[in-house]
């Protein structure tokens, strides 16, 4: 039986676009802080998509990811926000 072991990432190249190394990830989303006051379930999605935008170094397409997870935090914080919300009819 063999083992297969997998390589370590490599930086997609388009991350260079944005950061000169994996370390520079950390500076660009340390002001990406989850507020307070929010549902816990928000809360997990945004700092699900700060780490996906934060791997995004490796893999390119996680950005487009983090930003649509984000915006289910949004959305979810709103519907906690808004009386009523998903109740009334849209018509």
């Amino acid at each position: 039986m063999t083992t297969q072991q997998l390589p370590f990432p490599v930086p997609d190249q388009r991350a260079h676009n944005f950061v000169s190394s994996y370390a520079d990830m950390h500076q660009l989303v340390e002001d990406l802080v989850v507020p307070d006051g929010i549902s816990e379930a928000a809360a997990t999605v945004l700092r699900t998509a700060r780490e996906l935008l934060r791997q995004s170094y490796y893999c390119y397409e996680f950005s487009t990811v983090a930003v649509l997870h984000s915006l289910i935090a949004v959305e979810s914080v709103l519907r906690d926000r808004t009386p009523d919300a998903g109740k009334k009819p849209l018509y």
